[in-house]
């Protein structure tokens, strides 16, 4: 489990935005042999082999962002992105003064920028729930999924998210924003105490609020919502003098907690592998997907007694996508793993910045058209010779990873996806080293 800031966030997009900028699309500089040393050699005939897995399960929060939506997808199922969020008081929400009150409303604003994946022109349908458990704040805490009223508190259905619209609310414009009016006797609750000294106070009243993606099937991608500030409860009303009066109640403070929620089909076809995935030989289709789906696992050879006579400079790994999922993967990202398999770690060669992915093309395998991803790998090939009993299992992510002061999987985030050839597809996994003899 990991805590994401709003940093972490801004990188994100922000390097969503670089690799989109510098595709090597088509290129293949590493088998340029122009500045290979003298007698250097190939081999491709080491072994590789993958296997499927099921993501790491962990509480992803306060991102400030959310994926959300539903997809039906025919290798994935029925998968759901929806997420929890307590509430904290503003100025405006500590002393109350209503005579009466007109409405409640849920403003849950989306991004313009990069506003969804996939089609997304089905009608979405949102629910929103009263939690009746409060999120943990513990930083540490692994709990994803709270429980909540079972009474619906308020949605909206058929909604198709529109980048150019833009709200009056107050006499201003909000940027587009759903807007989810909610049961007035929530207003009224929340009023009743007449003030609050403290968000804790406010928290005992409610402890927070569940939105949740509809099972609607007819929907076809996600938006991406901000859950952060301006993700706002605001009461209307009038005081005793029949001005109109408002109170907002926000989220993504010191003092709220998001927990994002992602639901996947528990009878899908890349589950049913995962759960009886052939770790001795390989499977032969891999499946990857974001939201803390599905994240295969590569084999690597045991090249200790090949490095004895043989010094390796170089290696690629490529991979081969023959299905990319709602979100086109442009990247996938990996980690190898300790041998307990309980943690993961960046490669070096990505750490370090040594060309780790190479290349990415459209190639054609079996007559079907299939993505090639070529990376860089021969430093850990290396570290793999020089340390003993390291691990030879890689981690392989739907999305690329940003390395800075903590490791953030972007298929944490994103609902990417890819099927990737296996052990005896077409376009199962290679590795080409290079080396010279000793």
């Amino acid at each position: 489990m990991r805590a994401h800031n709003q940093l972490k966030t801004f990188l994100f997009f922000s390097l969503l935005v670089f690799l989109s900028s510098c595709s090597k699309e088509g290129t293949d500089f590493i088998d340029d042999t122009a500045n290979f040393p003298l007698n250097s050699k190939m081999d491709e005939s080491q072994a590789i082999f993958g296997y499927n897995a099921i993501d790491s399960i962990r509480s992803i929060r306060n991102t400030s962002v959310v994926p959300f939506g539903t997809k039906v997808d025919a290798n994935y199922g029925t998968f759901r992105s929806s997420f929890y969020a307590s509430y904290q008081t503003t100025l405006s929400s500590k002393s109350l003064g209503y005579s009466t009150v007109d409405s409640i409303i849920l403003i849950l604003p989306y991004f313009k920028s990069t506003p969804k994946y996939g089609a997304a022109n089905q009608p979405f349908s949102i629910e929103v729930y009263e939690m009746s458990e409060g999120i943990e704040t513990d930083p540490n805490s692994k709990k994803i999924s709270y429980a909540y009223s079972a009474a619906l508190l308020g949605s909206k259905n058929n909604f198709v998210p529109n980048v150019m619209d833009s709200v009056i609310d107050g006499g201003g414009k909000m940027a587009p924003a759903i807007r989810i009016p909610l049961g007035i006797s929530l207003a009224n609750r929340i009023i009743a105490p007449g003030s609050y000294a403290s968000d804790a106070e406010f928290q005992n009243i409610l402890k927070g609020l569940y939105v949740r993606s509809s099972s609607n099937t007819n929907t076809n991608g996600f938006v991406l919502l901000s859950i952060s500030s301006d993700n706002i409860l605001r009461i209307y009303g009038k005081n005793s003098s029949g001005l109109a009066i408002t109170s907002d109640f926000t989220t993504g403070g010191s003092n709220s907690t998001t927990v994002n929620e992602y639901i996947h089909d528990p009878a899908s076809l890349a589950r049913t592998s995962s759960l009886n995935a052939n770790s001795s030989i390989g499977d032969n289709l891999l499946y990857s997907h974001g939201l803390n789906g599905y994240a295969p696992i590569l084999v690597l050879p045991d090249l200790t007694s090949f490095s004895k006579t043989k010094s390796i400079f170089k290696a690629e790994l490529s991979l081969y996508s023959i299905d990319t999922g709602i979100l086109s993967v442009e990247s996938l990202g990996l980690m190898y793993l300790d041998t307990v398999g309980n943690r993961e770690f960046a490669l070096p060669d990505q750490l370090y910045k040594k060309a780790f992915l190479i290349s990415t093309k459209d190639t054609i395998i079996g007559g079907k058209a299939c993505k090639e991803f070529k990376y860089n790998i021969g430093m850990y090939i290396n570290r793999l010779i020089t340390t003993p009993g390291i691990s030879r299992k890689i981690r392989v992510y739907s999305a690329p990873l940003l390395i800075s002061n903590a490791v953030t999987k972007y298929s944490d985030f994103l609902p990417s996806s890819a099927i990737i050839g296996g052990a005896s597809h077409l376009a199962k996994p290679k590795l080409k080293i290079y080396y010279t003899d000793i």
